[in-house]
């Protein structure tokens, strides 16, 4: 990590947020985590914390006025509507600057969450300080559709549309430095849309699936993760906590017409 000035400092960021997805619950995350010692055995492991007074974050001030809004923005007539652009737009865009206020003082960031939609800001806050980033992306979910392929509207199942460029959105125009496709690896892939599928082949997206993972172990399956995005270069790794199993994970429950 020689490109990182202070690794020995993990810098949280707390993201309590559930605006891209409809069910409660994953806005507590960050609050429970560090009420259940996380910071300490962070500690540890031999690293300093640091944690901003502020944190763990709450979004209450950006949620507007209707916090049902339903965006009637879309590139087709075709429904449903994309929820709550306003509200994860604002979100994502405050996280992607802790993120990078982090990035740029040396530290390791860890966001703590919060649904995937908060992958945009999260990101976009590597790639503000490191442009060649690679995204190791673990989740039972590509989370690669567009406003065209969605079949729910909500934004946790799109993230990387918009990171990538394939969509666009006013409300994500702050997304300036767009990720490269062969920067992205997915690992744990189990529920993929039709749609997703074809994204993912035409640009030839690198994936390995639960069959990889249970076929090779996970052990190789992140050498061969490493090896493909480069083991000399900055990773941004983003989990979803529905790549594990739910006898595992019970607090895991998004169904797929839920993405």
């Amino acid at each position: 990590m020689n490109f990182i000035s202070k690794p020995e400092t993990v810098g949280i960021v707390a993201a309590g947020f559930n605006g891209g997805q409809p069910r409660g619950g994953v806005e507590l995350g960050p609050g429970r985590m560090i009420e259940a010692g996380l910071l300490s055995q962070i500690e540890a492991l031999g690293y300093k914390v640091s944690l901003d007074d502020k944190i763990p974050l709450t979004y209450e001030r950006l949620m507007p006025a209707v916090p049902s809004e339903v965006d009637l923005f879309k590139t087709t007539a075709v429904p449903p509507p994309l929820k709550n652009t306003r509200y994860v737009g604002a979100v994502c865009k405050d996280v992607m600057e802790h993120v990078k206020k982090t990035c740029e003082a040396g530290q390791i960031a860890l966001t703590l969450g919060g649904d995937h939609s908060l992958a945009m800001g999260t990101i976009s806050g590597s790639l503000a300080v490191y442009p060649n980033v690679g995204i190791i992306w673990v989740d039972a979910h590509a989370d690669i559709n567009t406003p065209e392929t969605t079949t729910s509207g909500n934004l946790h199942g799109m993230p990387l549309s918009f990171l990538t460029g394939i969509a666009s959105h006013p409300q994500f125009e702050w997304i300036q430095k767009k990720l490269d496709f062969s920067r992205i690896c997915y690992i744990g892939l189990r529920d993929v849309d039709p749609g997703e599928k074809l994204i993912l082949k035409k640009y030839n997206i690198r994936a390995y699936s639960m069959h990889e993972v249970d076929r090779y172990g996970i052990g190789k399956v992140m050498d061969m993760a490493l090896d493909y995005l480069g083991r000399d270069t900055p990773l941004h790794l983003t989990f979803d906590v529905d790549a594990l199993d739910p006898s595992v994970a019970p607090a895991t429950g998004i169904l797929a017409d839920d993405i």
